[in-house]
């Protein structure tokens, strides 16, 4: 891959790194209710799940998953599933276990990891993404290199985002006030529930 066609693959990248979806919310979310360290490590969480389903990928299995009607299918609605039962938890939660003065504590590490892994691995268009994008900017003669290096790209990117949404959220309760940290929580469970509905509907690209 030419520098030229990197320096061209990285903008276009952090677009899709950016966009807000499940994950980007869900990252806001933790950066409001318990700051930046948190929300960057449970970015481990996505960072395996993306580093899967890249591999995958790389290996020519996610052109087949992608193409495979029933497993995209199963993977939609488990995906679907997850977002609008998080949704759900988020608005029943009550805004006065997000006060400092409760007795409920904050969502430990491995809890806030396997969270941001089961949203990344169960959205199929993650896969769609890497099956997609990703050979636009590869040379076959250095199939290997460039994809790690795309790969590896992508995953730095994600992390930046993850610490900008994080960044996000903490701003934003600083503005909202500490005992307001409730409408966050209300307002990322419509969020959830708006990617479920949205990722139920997703259509499997013709071939």
């Amino acid at each position: 891959m030419s520098l030229q066609t990197f320096l061209i693959f990285l903008p276009a990248c952090l677009a899709l790194n950016m966009v807000l979806g499940p994950n980007n919310v869900l990252s806001m979310m933790i950066g409001a209710e318990q700051g930046l360290k948190p929300a960057a490590i449970a970015y481990l969480g996505r960072f395996f799940a993306f580093s899967i389903l890249i591999l995958i990928t790389a290996l020519g299995l996610g052109t087949l998953l992608a193409a495979s009607a029933q497993v995209f299918l199963l993977i939609k609605f488990i995906g679907a599933a997850y977002l609008l039962w998080i949704g759900y938890q988020l608005l029943r939660s009550k805004s006065e276990t997000l006060d400092h003065t409760s007795q409920t504590p904050p969502q430990d590490f491995k809890t806030l990891i396997i969270k941001d892994f089961n949203i990344a691995i169960a959205n199929p268009k993650a896969i769609l993404i890497f099956t997609a994008f990703f050979p636009q900017f590869i040379q076959l003669d250095h199939y290997w290199a460039d994809f790690f290096t795309l790969g590896v790209s992508f995953l730095c990117l994600e992390f930046f985002a993850v610490l900008c949404y994080a960044i996000l959220g903490a701003k934003l309760i600083t503005v909202l006030k500490r005992e307001n940290l409730g409408l966050i929580n209300k307002a990322s469970g419509v969020l959830m529930i708006v990617f479920g509905f949205a990722l139920a509907f997703v259509k499997k690209p013709s071939a």
